[in-house]
Order: C-alpha cells, then sequence, then structure tokens
C-alpha cells in the first residue's frame, strides 16, 4: 500500500498524472526559491486476474464397434450410414489430458467502466474480451462476448460442465458460443435485467442478427426468456427456462425451439429439453445429475415428417441423453475431483457385414474421471 496524506491507496496499478510544473517564482525582487504546489492525482486501475482448468481420463466402451462409412463423392465428409462390426472385437478407447485451461482476467477503469479477456489456452481461443460501460442501471458493452442462447446451460457452461447438452451440441447452431457484439442492457428495478445484441450469423454469407434476453430473479428462482432471430430475420430461437440455487439445491429445466427456413416453404424445426439438477452438501460430496433430449421436424408445402435417424454419432437429429456423477469440493475451489456417466441413445442406419443397412437404435457410453478447479 502506498501513503498520500494519510490515505491508503491500493498498489494493484498506479496510474500517476502529474499536473503542472516546478516552477520557482521569478519575479524581480521577490527572491523566493520556494516551489509551486503540485498538483498530484492517483487513480487505481483495478485487475483480477484468475485461471480455470480441467484435466480428465475419459473412458469409451465403443461397445457398438460402428464406423462411418464416407462419402463416395467427398471422402471428408460422412455419408450418414454407419458399419457395424462384430461386438466381441470391440476394441475400447481412453484418452487423458488437459481439455481446458483458461486466464480470466476483469479490470475497472473507474466505477463504471470495466473490462473482461477470457483466453481459452487449450483452444487458441478468445472466449471474452469486451468493455462494458455503465449509466445508472443502463449499460453499454462492446466486443466479443457469449451470445444470448440456448438457456440457462449455455450461461452456466464451462470447464465444470461435465457434458454438452445433446440441442447445443447439434449441428447447424446459427450462432458460435462467443461471438463479437454490441450489446445494450438494463436492471429492471428489483424484476431482473433485460439485454440486446446485434452480431451476425454462421451461415456461408453473414448477416446482422438480433438476440435479446430477460433473466430474472425471485427470492432464489430464476426465469430465463431468450429470443434471437437469423437468416436475415427469416428464422429464429426461443428458449423459455426456470431456474432456482438455494438450501443446496441447483436446478435449471429449459425449453429450445430452433426454426430454420431453408427455403420459401420448407423449414426445419428442432426442438430440445435441458433439465439439470444437483445438490450440494456442504464441503463433503455434490450429486448431479441431467437430463436432455432432441427432436427434428421437417415441414414442406404444409406437409410435416418427423426425422429419427441421425447421420452423425453425435445425434444430429434426435436423441436422449443421460449424465449422473459425483463432484468433491471439500479439498478446496482449486482442486474439485470429478466422476461422470454418460449414456447417449439414438437411431442410425447400420448395416452388419453384407446386409443392407437398417434402421437400428445404439447407446454410447462414456465415463470421465478427473479434476477441475480455479485459482
Amino acid at each position: 500500500m502506498l501513503q498520500k496524506r494519510g490515505v491508503a491507496v491500493p498498489l494493484s496499478i498506479l496510474i500517476v498524472s502529474a499536473m503542472g510544473s516546478v516552477a520557482r517564482a521569478e519575479e524581480e525582487g521577490s527572491g523566493s526559491d520556494q516551489p509551486s504546489d503540485i498538483p498530484i492525482s492517483v487513480k487505481a486501475l483495478k485487475l483480477k486476474l484468475k485461471a480455470d482448468y480441467r484435466v480428465e481420463l475419459e473412458y469409451n466402451d465403443n461397445a457398438n464397434n460402428v464406423s462411418e462409412v464416407p462419402d463416395a463423392t467427398d471422402p471428408e465428409k460422412g455419408s450418414g450410414t454407419f458399419v457395424q462390426g462384430d461386438e466381441s472385437d470391440a476394441i475400447s478407447s481412453t484418452a487423458i489430458g488437459l481439455t481446458g485451461f483458461r486466464l480470466n482476467l476483469r479490470g475497472e477503469l473507474d466505477s463504471a467502466t470495466s473490462f473482461r479477456v477470457r483466453y481459452n489456452l487449450t483452444k487458441s481461443d478468445l472466449e471474452y474480451g469486451y468493455l462494458k460501460r455503465e449509466f445508472g442501471p443502463v449499460y453499454f458493452l462492446l466486443g466479443n462476448n457469449k451470445v444470448k442462447q440456448f438457456g440457462h446451460r449455455n450461461i452456466r457452461s464451462g470447464l465444470v460442465k461435465h457434458y454438452k447438452a445433446l440441442f447445443n451440441s447439434a449441428g447447424g447452431r446459427p450462432f458460435s458460443s462467443y461471438q463479437p457484439v454490441i450489446e445494450l442492457g438494463s436492471k429492471i428495478m428489483s424484476f431482473g435485467s433485460v439485454a440486446l445484441q446485434l452480431t451476425n450469423d454462421k451461415s456461408s454469407i453473414q448477416q446482422p442478427e438480433v438476440a435479446i434476453e430477460y433473466k430474472g430473479n425471485f427470492g432464489g428462482f430464476k426465469p430465463l426468456l431468450q429470443y434471437s432471430m437469423f437468416d436475415i430475420a427469416r428464422s429464429n430461437h426461443i428458449a423459455v427456462g426456470l431456474g432456482y440455487e438455494g438450501l443446496g439445491i441447483d436446478l435449471a429445466v429449459d425449453y429450445n425451439l430452433t426454426t430454420r427456413y431453408v427455403s420459401k416453404n420448407s423449414k426445419t424445426i428442432q426442438t430440445g429439453i435441458v433439465v439439470d439438477a444437483s445438490y450440494t452438501v456442504e464441503g463433503i460430496v455434490t450429486p448431479f445429475v441431467s437430463f436432455s433430449n432432441l427432436a427434428t421436424t421437417n415441414e414442406a408445402d404444409g406437409d410435416s415428417e418427423e426425422v429419427t435417424v441421425n447421420k452423425q454419432l453425435v445425434p444430429d437429429a434426435a436423441g436422449n441423453q443421460i449424465v449422473a456423477g459425483l463432484e468433491y469440493p471439500g479439498f478446496s475451489s482449486a482442486i474439485i475431483p470429478f466422476l461422470a456417466y454418460e449414456l447417449v441413445t439414438g437411431k442410425y442406419m447400420v448395416s452388419k457385414g453384407e446386409e443392407e443397412a437398417k434402421e437400428t437404435e445404439l447407446a454410447v457410453n462414456t465415463i470421465k474421471l478427473g479434476v477441475f478447479g480455479h485459482f
């Protein structure tokens, strides 16, 4: 700490500006050699640097023993058809490594101006990188930020989430998780907050689009409403959810609906439910369980058809997911061991040997054992 006129100044970063100059009285006959006052203002730039990480061992039993058949016209793309080998010859896969390491820098230039930079070193990816200015209850934000979409799971997603919900991981999403945005938001007294984002979609010809969000907090209950438009406002995404935090319980339920127009008279509709629940016994253990699903319907010229067969092993049309596990927060926030199990089921076009491919339901099991934390 530094002392200036008896006042303690935080020694985070000191920006010293000196106004004026040392001047001696030069008036003839004064003989004064006393320096004039030099007004000095000292301003503290508050900085907080944190980091989080995740190390895990992932095991997949590969009980289905399937491999994807490449597209004959483009071998790098899958054809949506799979070949299943002898189940007795299935070889499980195991991988271990640092799956996440992020640096998170927050700072305040003054009481109304702040910034945030978060960089994911394992992916070489800038997640957050924005400047935020507050004007009373209203704020203006410019830079890289998380897009308002996909409900509570997207808000809370990060290194502590052990698996992506099926709806969130399905292909063809209109926005990336983090994108350059122009954002305007405001608090609504004690009723929560609203935000409006302007950004671009991920189409081959990028178009400026809009995302809107309302978040509330009523005694631990947290309603959520998100609406975004893309494809020049022809298509849209809606997420409606309710969360609760209190008494050791952390619960969130979301319903997602994306309507994407393929042409003037045809569209694809995808829906998904995500349920996350955990209960923390303070300092001992946190059991958690999650459920998510994905459903797809194609509509054209007034007719609708449900799509039940996936073209990728991670369901891109229809499927169900169950996740369960334990976290042990007893050591510290820097070392939290965990064990997580995931079961994903879905239908695929599968052939055995020389047999013609037919619709087959597969179940994929994954186990993760590891540790995460922040410091």
